[in-house]
């Protein structure tokens, strides 16, 4: 009936196919389940074609069966079903494409799972069926931070960074370098991110680079990153008016407030260095 084009007859035994096989318990041959799959789809009929796809894996377990399904899954907007079922074909070594890799990367972070997510694009790069380039750089890079691996972030974003086109790799590196007490690294990371440019948040960027060079005691050099900052916080644009105007006073006001902690302490410290210098003049 295929053959013929009598798609409604074709239909018709290949379900009753199906119907026969489960009352003797016995397995539906897979070109029949094929023939079924390839009905259904021409009909959109995919909750009818996932119960398939269920079986096929489970008796015929090939790599494009478990795509299939994870396809499937993705339509009806069931992700944690197709998160499982992509990573169970992965956990078999049957991916061999880079957007299967891609997808199941971006299915793991959905699902907050960054350290798994990192373990599937990294072997997914090692293994070369994933581009060495700086998009997918980022995204290992982005799951090890995200997973507290930051020995292993901290030299996938360098080498991203220098394949990138804009600065945003060298503020991540510089915030890893933040977060380990390497000041002086963290500033030169975080001025390369502003030198290549094109960054979404130059005031935030200013304003960490006022914090590290507070830390490092160098007051004046601090007082000017929030002052760059606060020239900064007009060219901030949000979804619309309202959100707009949020993010400006929010960081409006972070940098005030680093600005006037600052302007204070590097007063206190003046102050300090001149009592001690007394004391020392009149020992």
């Amino acid at each position: 009936y295929w053959q013929l084009k009598d798609k409604k007859k074709a239909l018709k035994f290949s379900e009753r196919a199906l119907c026969v096989s489960k009352a003797n318990k016995s397995k539906l041959k897979e070109s029949t389940y094929n023939l079924l799959v390839a009905l259904y789809n021409e009909n959109e009929r995919i909750d009818d074609m996932l119960p398939l796809f269920e079986e096929l894996v489970r008796f015929y377990p090939k790599k494009r069966y478990w795509t299939q399904l994870s396809g499937g899954y993705g339509e009806l907007k069931q992700e944690k079903k197709q998160l499982s079922s992509l990573e169970a074909a992965h956990d078999q070594r049957l991916l061999d494409k880079e957007n299967e890799y891609v997808v199941l990367y971006q299915l793991l972070m959905r699902a907050e799972a960054p350290f798994k997510a990192a373990k599937v694009i990294d072997y997914g790069i090692k293994e070369e069926f994933v581009e060495e380039n700086e998009k997918h750089l980022k995204y290992l890079a982005q799951a090890w931070h995200l997973s507290q691996e930051l020995d292993k972030a901290e030299p996938v974003y360098k080498k991203a960074a220098e394949k990138a086109k804009d600065g945003e790799l060298y503020v991540f590196l510089g915030q890893i370098y933040l977060a380990t007490d390497r000041l002086d690294m963290a500033s030169e990371s975080l001025k390369k991110g502003l030198e290549k440019g094109k960054l979404k948040d130059p005031v935030s960027v200013n304003i960490l680079l006022g914090q590290v060079a507070y830390e490092q005691q160098k007051f004046d050099e601090a007082t000017t990153f929030f002052r760059k900052s606060l020239d900064k916080v007009s060219d901030i644009k949000g979804k619309n008016e309202e959100d707009t105007y949020k993010k400006q006073d929010k960081l409006r006001n972070q940098a005030l407030k680093w600005l006037t902690y600052t302007e204070n302490e590097r007063e206190r410290v003046r102050i300090l260095n001149l009592r001690r210098k007394d004391l020392e003049e009149n020992a």
